[in-house]
This record gives structure tokens, C-alpha cells and sequence, in this order.
């Protein structure tokens, strides 16, 4: 069964003037395989999927369960997942609705005015990409609950309280995109960091190198680089470098016959003793016994 709760607010000369005002909040638990939207809206903003509709406000819409569709004049058609808000502006055309197997919770606010305009003409607010992940964030889905709530009520003051209300939802959503955005900027540029190290050290396989100089060329610390390494791959920036080593050793030993001693000076170890040991450790066999077994030889 449909759940809901909203409200409709009529502007008022002194509500435009204040710069924001809300028209409508709410909240709706839409089940699977139930009929979407529900038929008892103002004209203005009822719509059906074929119709679709153009809304006068801007419009937040966040879906905290479950998954649908969405499809703007300008987006084109996008999936819809819980932690999504749909941001709909006003004079775009648009429609949406859950899937019938799963359904969805959804709350809204409808908003305009001057400084509304102002406070979504921010690059996160784009009519090309009109969906937004915040995930599971508990002071949007509160600030939603206390909007809604608060329309219910019947304050001289409501306009008001409603448009701090909305100003807060816009605040967190704003917060939420934009720390989202410099968390993925800084995971990118690290995840391009550490790949420069691994081509450099793939480029230095049979050359000498010196992690500490290799940090510096990357611009940075050699502990910070030793940290994001090992938070990448797994390994240190050492033990990455003697793993590449040892898989050109194994191709030295199949494919030439080359002695165990060249190869390692070849492959820049300290002594032979040292490939040797870490050969073995690395795959179980000496560097004699590999060449052996990689050719199809009885050990």
C-alpha cells in the first residue's frame, strides 16, 4: 500500500520577495508493483510517464530506497538507485518512477524564487546531469523528515521555517556533492601517482633505483609514497619492484642461457646470493631448478 504525506503551499508577494520560498514537500513509500504517481496532486505538478510534465519550482527529489527511471529533454534517460537525488529544474521537461519489482521511498521539496535561482546556479546543479549520489546521508534524509513535518503544522511563520528548511537541504546536498567530488579528484590523481611509479619501475627493471629519488620525481615524501603504494597494490614500492624483476628473471632463464649470476647483474640485484634467495622465496624453486622445470625438464 502507498504511504504519503505532503503538503502544498500557496506564494504569497511576500514570500517571492523574500527570495525563497517552498511549495511543496513530502515524502511517499511507493511497494512494488503499484501504480506511480499516485492520481491526488495539483495539476501543476501531476504527471504520468507517458505525458511527463514541466514543472514552475525547482524540485529535490531523494530516493532512499530502492531503484527506477529517470529522463529529462535534456539528460536523456538515466537509472535511478537508492542515495540518488533527481534535481529537476523549472521549464525542463522530465518523468520518472520506480521499477514495478522493487518500488521505491522517495522525499521532496519544491522551491523557487530569486535566491533559489542563485544558490542552484552552482556547477554541481547541471540540467545535462541531473542526478546526484549523496548515498545514505543522515542530515539530508533528517533535514526531508523536518520539512515535511513542519508543513503539517499551522504557524504564521511557516513560509519562513520552510524556506530555512529548504536553504538547509540545498546547504547539505551542496556539501555532500562537493566533498563526494574533492575525495574522488584526490583518490584519481593518487590512483595517477602510483601509475607513473609502476611504469617508472617497470622502465627500471634492469637499471638501478632509488625509491626516495623516485618519490621526489613524483613530488612527494618518501613515506607518503610508500603509504599510497602500499594502499594500491598491496606492496611495497621495494617488494613491487623485486616481484617485476623476478618475472623478467623467469623469462631470462626459459629463454636464454644466460648464467644465473649474469642474469642477476643484469636485473640490478645487490649480489647473486640476494637473487637467489628471493627467486626461491618468491616461487619455490632456485633459478637453476625454474630453468629446468620451464623447459619441460624432469627436476
Amino acid at each position: 500500500m502507498i504511504s504519503e504525506k505532503f503538503t502544498y503551499l500557496p506564494q504569497s508577494p511576500a514570500d517571492e520577495r523574500r527570495g525563497l520560498f517552498v511549495s511543496t514537500a513530502g515524502s511517499a513509500s511507493i511497494p512494488f508493483d503499484s501504480p506511480y504517481p499516485p492520481c491526488h496532486h495539483p495539476e501543476d505538478y501531476q504527471f504520468d510517464w507517458k505525458h511527463g510534465r514541466v514543472l514552475p519550482v525547482y524540485a529535490l527529489v531523494y530516493i532512499t530506497r530502492g531503484e527506477g527511471h529517470f529522463e529529462s529533454r535534456i539528460s536523456g534517460s538515466l537509472d535511478v538507485k537508492a542515495g540518488d537525488i533527481m534535481v529537476l529544474f523549472p521549464g525542463v521537461w522530465h518523468r520518472y518512477a520506480p521499477t514495478k519489482e522493487i518500488g521505491w521511498d522517495e522525499y521532496w521539496v519544491g522551491f523557487g524564487g530569486d535566491f533559489a535561482y542563485r544558490l542552484m546556479n552552482k556547477s554541481i546543479f547541471s540540467k545535462k546531469r541531473p542526478l546526484l549520489h549523496v548515498g545514505s546521508d543522515e542530515a539530508i534524509l533528517s533535514d526531508f523528515i523536518e520539512l515535511t513535518d513542519t508543513l503539517q503544522m499551522h504557524f504564521s511563520t511557516l513560509p519562513v521555517l520552510a524556506a530555512a528548511a529548504a536553504h538547509r537541504i540545498i546547504a547539505h546536498i551542496t556539501h555532500s556533492c562537493m566533498t563526494n567530488q574533492l575525495y574522488t579528484e584526490k583518490v584519481e590523481k593518487n590512483s595517477r601517482l602510483i601509475q607513473r611509479a609502476k611504469m617508472r619501475m617497470l622502465e627500471s627493471v634492469c637499471q638501478p633505483l632509488n625509491m626516495e629519488q623516485l618519490a621526489g620525481e613524483l613530488g612527494i615524501g618518501y613515506s607518503h609514497f610508500r603509504h599510497l603504494f602500499k594502499r594500491h597494490t598491496g606492496l611495497s614500492p621495494k617488494s613491487y619492484l623485486i616481484d617485476l624483476r623476478i618475472e623478467r628473471a623467469k623469462t631470462l632463464l626459459n629463454s636464454t642461457s644466460l648464467p644465473v649470476k649474469e642474469i642477476a647483474c643484469q636485473l640490478s640485484f645487490e649480489a647473486p646470493y640476494y637473487f637467489m634467495r628471493q627467486f626461491k622465496q618468491k616461487t619455490g624453486m632456485t633459478p637453476s631448478q625454474w630453468r629446468t622445470y620451464s623447459r619441460g625438464m624432469k627436476i
